[in-house]
């Protein structure tokens, strides 16, 4: 956490829907997603497929409790970016925060963050797929490409809600 942003201006505006239905079902998307890989797990061997390619071909195998980690990172990973998208204040910026550019910068923030837990969801679906020998090249190349743009755009949004004059209040 930045240092200064102890002494920042507090958040007051309220979330928009659409940003807190995307947080929720991006957190429920990998829970579901973890549950799902538990109950493969049930039925998996002790060798199976750790290195599917997006065509769900096995290149190679491995232990197969192995495909529970990935799962559950990808879900840890999700819950802490779900967190930060809820408290916006503590995220560290290009610039400093004053009076003027703290509620935009923030909204910006959280979108951001929202946007990329839901990205990271549909990548860990598809990753989910291929760990179980279905094909999820789809998927995750529409979870890499949602990041990639979630990233690119939320930067952009955040610079630009970060310059004096260009606050929409």
């Amino acid at each position: 956490m930045d240092p200064s942003s102890a002494r920042r201006p507090a958040r007051t505006y309220q979330s928009g829907k659409a940003v807190k239905a995307l947080r929720i079902a991006s957190v429920l998307g990998a829970l579901l997603i973890c549950a799902w890989m538990l109950w493969e797990y049930r039925g998996i061997a002790d060798t199976a497929a750790t290195n599917p390619d997006a065509g769900g071909t096995t290149g190679r195998y491995g232990h197969g409790p192995q495909m529970l980690w990935g799962s559950t990172a990808m879900l840890a990973t999700i819950l802490l970016i779900a967190w930060g998208s809820k408290h916006p204040a503590r995220l560290n910026y290009p610039f400093q925060i004053t009076e003027q550019n703290a509620q935009p910068v923030y909204r910006e923030g959280e979108r951001t963050l929202a946007w990329v837990a839901g990205a990271l969801m549909v990548l860990d679906l598809g990753l989910a797929r291929g760990s179980i020998g279905a094909a999820s090249a789809g998927l995750e190349a529409a979870g890499l490409l949602l990041l990639a743009a979630a990233g690119a755009i939320g930067i952009m949004r955040i610079i630009r809600a970060g310059r004096p004059g260009t606050q929409q209040g």
